[in-house]
């Protein structure tokens, strides 16, 4: 074999580390469809998504959305072996955490666990009263969340799809003058049945493309 460097068996490329350096979440009820692309052209311009979702507006700088994989294995030990002669996944599950910091109306639906599509403010004072529920229902959502990096001609769009989205704790809500009322939310993205999947990922944008030969697509 040829002698090669260090440089050139690494292949370090620094164009190719992502951040989001900015966000939003958007949901909506799970009869709405899930988009099945979110850029379209030559330029990759970003597109409106399908009527029925609604941001969450903005989120806590500690409370932007984190994805904690949760798998769990079976193990086959064979007498005489020092590991495992077989392990096979199991299950696996996926707990999104985020916490809004914006009062709206979906925030307060998912926090509260209430269904406000009959929850109307006073004609005249504008007054809202939400009364949690004492036998919530189990509601599902489409969950989509953006995460952008750079900007103008490099933008690059991360996106994180759960079609079968499931609040099932909410955090504690503290009243202080120190910081902004927020709403922390966890839940976990089950299976869609008709869709086929839990999660899905899709990246695009203008500056994704030209990035495609680099990270491995021919």
């Amino acid at each position: 074999m040829p002698a090669t460097s260090f440089d050139t068996l690494a292949d370090f490329k620094n164009e190719l580390i992502r951040k989001h350096l900015k966000g939003a979440c958007f949901l909506a009820d799970d009869t709405v469809a899930v988009p099945t692309a979110f850029t379209a052209g030559a330029t990759a311009e970003l597109q409106s998504l399908p009527e029925g979702y609604a941001s969450l507006g903005k989120l806590a700088v500690d409370g932007a959305p984190s994805y904690t994989p949760e798998i769990e294995t079976s193990a086959i030990d064979s007498f005489g072996d020092l590991e495992s002669s077989r392990e096979d996944i199991i299950s696996r599950n996926t707990t999104i955490e985020l916490t809004p910091h914006e009062t709206r109306r979906k925030v307060l639906e998912l926090y509260i666990g209430a269904d406000l599509s009959a929850v109307t403010p006073d004609a005249t004072t504008g007054e809202l009263w939400i009364k949690e529920p004492t036998t919530p229902a189990t509601k599902f959502y489409r969950y989509l969340h953006l995460g952008i990096d750079g900007a103008g001609p490099t933008a690059i769009y991360i996106w994180r799809i759960a079609p079968k989205f499931q609040i099932t704790s909410v955090g504690a809500q503290q009243a202080t003058r120190d910081g902004a009322m927020a709403y922390p939310l966890t839940g976990k993205a089950k299976v869609d049945s008709t869709l086929g999947y839990a999660i899905a990922w899709a990246f695009g944008g203008p500056g994704w493309k030209p990035l495609l030969t680099k990270m491995g697509w021919s």
